[in-house]
């Protein structure tokens, strides 16, 4: 059995640290797992080569990645390493933006060889191969290789060595969840009541069994493919990156087909939440059409314990509590994409294309977007009363489905288990962001802290500066000529002496008449002055 100690569906991020050049260059590649650093991180070291041998295993999605050319002359440069750097990581980056890429296994072992470096085609061909000694009666057709996302399934085209060659099933073998939940005799006992499930929106099951490792299951072979072959137009024996990766112009299916298959849908989720079963992996691609009717399959991905492609998502919002609210957030995905023609990339709803219909358009926003989903989710009864499916006839087909009451009490039990289990996810998510955002106010306060210091020292330097500027213009002026001397006039005739008067009161001078005699005074010229003509009369009279 491969190791199952992580969950696949928990996305892997990185980003290249390092580059160092010996017989030839080799990048450091830091790694974690989940949307946040919240758990160890490793290193992976890969040369150019692995990042070239990786580009041409994903060719075949069509999707545009920019691999930075290869160079043979100067391709140790200091200079050009560090800008190729940039450019590898930006091209990994790319891959781990599309979803579609990002679960295949050559990334997986790209990052993550630890814990992907097993082969499980051939174990799986292993378990399966013991089917075919028990059962005789069947035959293989053909190996059907990663038509589906997960990782740790394989299928197989199969027939009945007695009917004739176009009849043809699909085998599947799958491990459980690195979390299984039910005990192993419960899980035998819940894959056998899936044969015994009759209802017009729900795959028919032929063969169900658990051997102690995996699954084994055999469903008929449905022609006209998925919901999701409908929407893309895909074939759907071609392998799941090729069907779904590259749209050039997505389009949506019309209005009467999605009030339908939507109606429908709903009425198969809700068959088994009435019966107290557990509610699966709900997507387009385990929704299969069967002249005009849609039929609900992989329900035993539930007993498996197997995660959600969308299981990071639902952790980024608090209103998600429980399996009611989870296949409620999967339908919205559903009718997103048989509205606007393709998956949903981020874990709420953006925008909506502009061919998207508008009745459509308005459920969506009602409980897809960011803020609707922080308001709560309608449950499958009020989305069945919606006006864009109420009107929708249903089958009158006697649906059949007997689970006992102790069995019914095991699967209670393991959905509140995992419905705690989503509770703490999406605490422990909440306290991340939370960190995350009292880490970033601080460093906003610290910068705008830092920003005022650097404000303040400019303004000091510019001050200082002009003060600089205005006393060394002051300095280049040359000095004021020296105030001459005044000249001194004749001695007047001595009198008698008189009493001496009291002194008058000095007056205070205003500042600009003080002003104006110092300046006077400095522009005193000799020569300004004119000659005086006297008269003495001095001179004793005879």
């Amino acid at each position: 059995m491969a190791d199952q100690a992580v969950d696949d569906t928990i996305p892997l991020f990185c980003s290249i640290e390092t580059s160092h050049t010996d017989s030839h260059v080799t990048y450091d590649i830091r790694v974690w797992r989940g949307i946040r650093k919240t758990s160890d991180s490793w290193m992976v070291a890969r040369r150019y080569s692995d990042f070239d041998a990786l580009y041409a295993a994903l060719q075949p999605s069509g999707i545009d990645l920019r691999l930075p050319p290869k160079k043979v002359f100067g391709n140790k440069d200091r200079m050009f390493v560090i800008e190729r750097q940039k450019q590898l990581e930006s091209f990994l980056q790319s891959i781990l933006q599309e979803p579609v890429l990002a679960c295949q296994m050559v990334v997986k072992q790209f990052l993550d060889p630890s814990n992907y470096s097993f082969n499980f085609s051939e174990e799986a061909l292993r378990h399966v191969s013991m089917f075919f000694r028990s059962e005789v009666n069947w035959e293989v057709v053909e190996r059907m290789p990663s038509i589906g996302w997960r990782i740790r399934k394989e299928y197989f085209m199969i027939r009945p060595k007695d009917t004739p060659k176009g009849s043809k099933h699909v085998l599947s073998y799958s491990e459980p969840g690195h979390s299984q939940l039910l005990s192993e005799k419960d899980l035998t006992t819940s894959l056998r009541l899936l044969p015994t499930i009759q209802h017009p929106n729900i795959a028919p099951t032929i063969y169900a069994s658990f051997n102690g490792t995996g699954a084994v299951i055999l469903r008929p072979f449905f022609p006209d493919g998925s919901l999701r072959d409908i929407i893309y137009k895909a074939k759907p024996t071609a392998p799941f990156m090729k069907k779904y990766s590259s749209r050039k112009s997505p389009k949506g299916l019309g209005i009467v087909e999605i009030r339908h298959f939507g109606r429908q849908i709903l009425e198969g989720v809700k068959f088994l939440m009435e019966r107290g079963m557990l509610v699966g992996h709900l997507h387009s691609g385990n929704v299969f059409i069967e002249r005009g009717i849609c039929k609900l399959s992989d329900i035993e991905t539930a007993f498996l314990s197997l995660p959600a492609f969308y299981k990071t998502s639902l952790s980024e919002f608090k209103k998600i509590q429980s399996r009611e609210h989870e296949v409620v957030y999967a339908f919205g995905l559903i009718l997103y994409e048989m509205g606007c023609g393709c998956m949903m990339k981020t874990p709420a709803m953006v925008e909506v294309s502009s061919a998207c219909n508008p009745e459509v358009r308005a459920l969506l926003e009602s409980f897809l977007t960011a803020s609707a989903l922080k308001s709560g989710l309608p449950s499958v009864e009020q989305l069945i009363s919606n006006p864009l499916f109420a009107g929708v006839e249903t089958s009158s087909e006697k649906p059949q489905l007997k689970v006992s009451s102790k069995l019914k009490e095991v699967l209670r039990q393991v959905r509140e288990t995992e419905e705690a289990e989503m509770l703490e996810m999406a605490r422990k998510v909440g306290q991340v962001k939370k960190a995350e955002k009292d880490k970033s106010r601080q460093i906003s306060k610290e910068e705008k802290a830092k920003r005022v210091r650097e404000q303040w020292r400019a303004e000091k330097a510019k001050n200082k500066s002009m003060s600089e500027s205005k006393h060394k213009t002051a300095s280049s002026l040359p000095p004021p000529a020296p105030a001459a001397p005044p000249v001194a006039s004749p001695a007047p005739p001595t009198a008698p002496a008189a009493p001496p008067e009291p002194p008058a009161p000095q007056q205070p001078q205003p500042a600009g008449q003080r002003g104006a005699l110092l300046s006077s005074i400095a522009g005193f010229k000799k020569g300004g002055l004119k000659k005086a003509q006297t008269n003495d009369r001095s001179a004793p009279k005879v």
